[in-house]
């Protein structure tokens, strides 16, 4: 493992992804998930790991967007959750106030690594379509400067990866206040009504919290060095198992971004799996 020399852009980031506490107590953290009920939750960690794999497939971005009117589902944690793969959760996971342009820009400087963006759907509706249209392009917006008739110089990079948002409600129905119809953003988005999971308790909530915002940043360099030591391995399977996916789901052309993110979520949890850092049963996700 060699260090990385921040660059200008990336160096505000780089006190988001270090280690905190232990590769252990994050394991028992992850473990809570490891119930009937909980498929989303796994799902989105598998995102988590697997938005890495984006970069074997034409899409740009894809997003899954877990919503629910009711509080207490663990939405906000099952990002965190996700987040803590690579860093501080809190710092990773963008926030209800943040801007859009400073989401695309986040894109921009995760690149592969999947982006976790909690109550989005509290934007206006044409926002949120604006957004959608932006984040599955793949790239920074288009601007001018503003003290000369000059293009504003934009990133360079074209981010390939899958996102995770959390809200209140589905991110097509308030769209669908803004225009009818809005099938190219239905085509984009992945949405999947969270339900309460039952047995759960306030105390077992509370502390599998607190593991998340104590023990994060150890997942990510035993995955990708797995990953890395048989990429050609990898590819392989990730083309066979999206392939498998959609047959099963019946995925046609136009329902590729569906497509990816199926494969991600999936993939991710298998080679987390067999890397030793989860122990779900994969087939109920």
């Amino acid at each position: 493992v060699d260090h990385n020399p921040p660059s200008a852009a990336t160096a505000q980031l780089f006190s988001a992804f270090h280690q905190k506490g232990s590769i252990d107590k994050w394991k028992e953290a992850m473990s809570f998930y490891n119930r009937p009920g909980m498929e989303v939750h796994q799902f989105a960690l598998g995102i988590g790991f697997g938005s890495i794999f984006t970069k074997f497939t034409t899409i740009n971005g894809a997003l899954l967007h877990i919503f629910s009117p009711d509080s207490g589902i663990g939405k906000t944690t099952a990002l965190y959750a996700g987040a803590s793969i690579w860093g501080d959760p809190k710092k990773i996971v963008l926030k209800e106030t943040d801007t859009a342009a400073s989401k695309m820009n986040r894109a921009e400087l995760y690149n592969n690594v999947f982006l976790p963006m909690d109550e989005v759907t509290n934007s206006p509706a044409k926002d949120l379509s604006d957004f959608v249209y932006q984040y599955t392009a793949g790239s920074q917006k288009n601007r001018m400067s503003g003290s000369s008739n000059q293009e504003r110089t934009r990133g360079d990079q074209v981010w390939q990866q899958s996102g995770v948002s959390t809200g209140n409600t589905s991110i097509m129905e308030k769209i669908s206040t803004y225009k009818a119809l809005p099938k190219g953003e239905a085509m984009r988005i992945l949405e999947v009504r969270a339900k309460p999971v039952p047995g759960l308790d306030k105390v077992e909530t509370d502390e599998l919290s607190n593991k998340i915002l104590t023990n994060y940043g150890h997942a990510a360099i035993p995955f990708l060095q797995y990953v890395m030591n048989d990429i050609d391995g990898i590819k392989a399977l990730y083309k066979s198992t999206q392939f498998k996916l959609d047959q099963m789901c019946n995925f046609g052309p136009d329902a590729r971004f569906y497509s990816v993110l199926a494969a991600d979520g999936i993939m991710g949890l298998m080679i987390a799996k067999r890397a030793g850092l989860i122990d779900y049963d994969i087939k109920p996700v």
